[in-house]
């Protein structure tokens, strides 16, 4: 590879399963590899740095590298809205726009638009077929993916069964079937733009398609334990309110014969409106809900989780905010159970004090 090439990825939701998926893909190809995405930056697949907001383009700035995988948070998300500008893209992928969840819906919008003015003037912009007009500003070539058939590539869900989802991308001369391990079926468009991301690397869609099928999420995205005595827990940063509901959806199909319960983490003060909706979701989805704080120090929690709470549509719930206490009961009171844990490290809150591993492990008394 002749230069550095940098791989940015915006949007309302997906944006950090996209950039996974790429970092796995891109792993063996024996390019130094390095990410950053709300969870935690990486250098070729090895934890580099944990908490963005001290310097979230450390892992760029202080290495050597092929490939640059650079997720941009939603507006709201960030500690200095200035360092996109810093990022010039090679490639740009914008996952989908939804306004509902955004308190700012036009801020962020134009937010978006101004971001696809920095990309380079020979950059690629991959663009989610339903949201084009955030390419307005944008002078260099457009490539929509989507359900549609105006899409310059189509994909087409062909079966889902249990966490296996087959799906089929048509594009200009191409024809693939792929068989993906994902959390819903929502997140087909985040696998679509990866391969026409690669494709557009040089990449052909067969050796992409074999990639895909050994991917295995990564920590905090369906990540799956077992806990013994029949008993399961899943992980997942689901932080959008279709994230969450595919999560659920995705734990229930995964294990049939379990009964789901859901520790549901308490959303960042500034977004009122997801509040009563993550709680009607968390609610129709699963046997119990304990409502948690996953940071111990958020000092507005017990207004927040009341909140959540008025949203259900069952009273299955439980507040209790101390987050082991919550685990505890989760993993001890119930049976034949999964837990999902959902909202595993939120954007802003997490620090390495804070830790479900580290919890977990000393409920049991092993490591996870």
């Amino acid at each position: 590879m002749s230069a550095l090439k940098n791989i940015t990825v915006t949007g309302t939701k997906g944006k950090s399963t996209t950039i996974n998926i790429l970092d796995s893909v891109l792993a063996d190809t024996g390019y130094d590899i390095g990410s950053s995405t709300k969870d935690e930056s990486r250098l070729n697949n090895e934890v580099y740095q944990r908490d963005y907001t001290e310097d979230y383009l450390g892992v760029y700035e202080d290495n050597e590298l092929d490939v640059f995988l650079f997720e941009t948070p939603a507006l709201s998300d960030m500690p200095n809205g200035d360092y996109i500008k810093d990022i010039k893209s090679d490639i740009a992928i914008f996952t989908n726009f939804d306004s509902n969840e955004h308190d700012d819906s036009e801020a962020e919008l134009n937010f978006n638009k101004d971001f696809f003015s920095q990309i380079k003037e020979d950059g690629v912009a991959i663009v989610n077929d339903d949201a084009v007009s955030v390419t307005d500003n944008f002078p260099g070539r457009v490539i929509t993916v989507g359900l549609t058939d105006s899409a310059d590539w189509k994909y087409r869900v062909l079966f889902i069964h249990k966490d296996v989802i087959r799906f089929r991308l048509t594009g200009p001369g191409e024809k693939h079937d792929l068989y993906i391990k994902t959390v819903g079926a929502k997140d087909v468009f985040n696998y679509a733009a990866v391969c026409v991301s690669l494709f557009e690397m040089g990449y052909p869609i067969s050796y992409i398609a074999y990639k895909i099928e050994s991917y295995t999420p990564c920590k905090k995205r369906f990540e799956q334990h077992e806990l013994g005595g029949n008993k399961h827990i899943v992980f997942d940063s689901c932080q959008s309110l279709d994230a969450l509901e595919g999560f659920l959806q995705s734990v229930k199909g995964a294990y049939p014969e379990h009964r789901v319960i859901t520790l549901l983490t308490i959303p960042e003060d500034e977004y009122v409106s997801k509040r009563n909706p993550m709680g009607r979701i968390a609610s129709e989805n699963s046997k119990w809900v304990y409502i948690s704080d996953n940071t111990g120090y958020y000092k507005n929690a017990p207004y927040v989780a009341a909140d959540m709470y008025k949203g259900m549509t069952r009273r299955n719930a439980t507040i209790q905010l101390n987050r082991t206490k919550a685990l505890r009961s989760a993993i001890e009171d119930h049976e034949n159970q999964v837990i999902a844990v959902a909202g595993f490290g939120s954007d802003l809150l997490t620090t390495k004090r804070y830790n479900d591993y580290k919890r977990i492990e000393e409920i049991l008394g092993k490591k996870l």
